[in-house]
């Protein structure tokens, strides 16, 4: 049984998402040719695949489109410029329902070049206790 599934791909700014992260993920559809204009809905920054899965792209300085979402998986690209208080909101959105057993997730991406006092280090061990999180 396929089910649908709702991807909220993200950065801090939705300036940076527009030219980095959602036009690469388009790029890629384009060149392995399984872009379809008829699911890019470009004014909201969706993409709905074939299977009914839908790729949402949000810039966290638009909380407010944040608000009655729900999503199996989130991808925070460059994590880094995020603060803890955002990984928690989004965090709390990992509440859409998975029919296939399937645990929802999120993940982060950032380059190794912070500093060993940032929240990644000190705060997701600590937040690793209370939840299940693979480090």
């Amino acid at each position: 049984m396929k089910q649908e599934k709702k991807f909220l791909i993200t950065r801090k700014y939705r300036t940076t998402l527009n030219y980095s992260t959602y036009q690469i993920f388009i790029d890629l559809l384009r060149k392995y040719q399984i872009y379809d204009e008829n699911f890019h809905n470009k004014s909201t920054k969706t993409y709905i695949t074939p299977t009914g899965s839908v790729v949402y792209f949000l810039g966290l300085d638009d909380f407010e489109k944040l608000k009655s979402t729900e999503f199996n998986y989130i991808f925070m690209e460059e994590a880094t410029e995020f603060d803890f208080e955002d990984f928690i909101v989004l965090y709390n959105h990992l509440s859409a329902p998975s029919l296939d057993g399937k645990k929802n997730q999120i993940f982060l991406a950032f380059n190794p070049d912070y500093p060993p006092t940032h929240w990644i280090v000190n705060e997701l061990i600590k937040f690793k206790d209370v939840c299940e999180l693979n480090l």
